[in-house]
């Protein structure tokens, strides 16, 4: 199974409103034994958006953004990769996946999306675990919320 970018931005993220299930459905999926995978791609997002997420905190609750404050809001992003990689494998990426994604924004627009979707094809993948309702609708590849695949894994 395909972990769609938003699932692990919700884990490492609390304050994200699928936070819990994306949680108990990652940590199920490990324990069934399932293979989890990532597009390689996704690893730059979820360190971006992490690191965006925690410089807005920390200037909200600080009105500044002290370097030392930095340092740790990157030490926190690094460690969630480093999860990401001890959970997860991640599926490589080259131009011939680029060119399979600006295929695929043909039918579906989202082009990070469509990555991911090309990723998936490259490892063989059965579906993408998402929490992203538009991806859950379109038809160029089987996805499934998390609670969706840990039930699918449970049997």
């Amino acid at each position: 199974m395909v972990i769609d970018t938003n699932v692990w931005i919700d884990m490492f993220d609390g304050d994200r409103p699928h936070s819990p299930s994306s949680i108990k459905s990652l940590q199920g999926l490990s324990r069934c034994g399932v293979d989890l995978l990532f597009a390689v791609t996704s690893v730059k997002d979820v360190h971006y958006m992490l690191m965006n997420k925690l410089k807005h905190v920390i200037r909200e609750d600080t009105g500044t953004l002290e370097p030392s404050a930095l340092a740790a809001a990157s030490s926190y992003a690094n460690a969630c990769i480093e999860m990401m990689n001890s959970q997860a494998t991640a599926i490589g990426v080259d131009m011939s996946d680029v060119w399979l994604a600006e295929k695929y924004c043909k039918q579906f627009s989202d082009f990070e999306d469509c990555l991911v979707i090309a990723a998936a094809r490259r490892a063989h993948a059965d579906c993408i675990v998402t929490n992203d309702e538009r991806f859950l609708r379109q038809r160029l590849f089987a996805a499934m919320g998390p609670e969706e695949a840990l039930c699918l894994a449970k049997g």
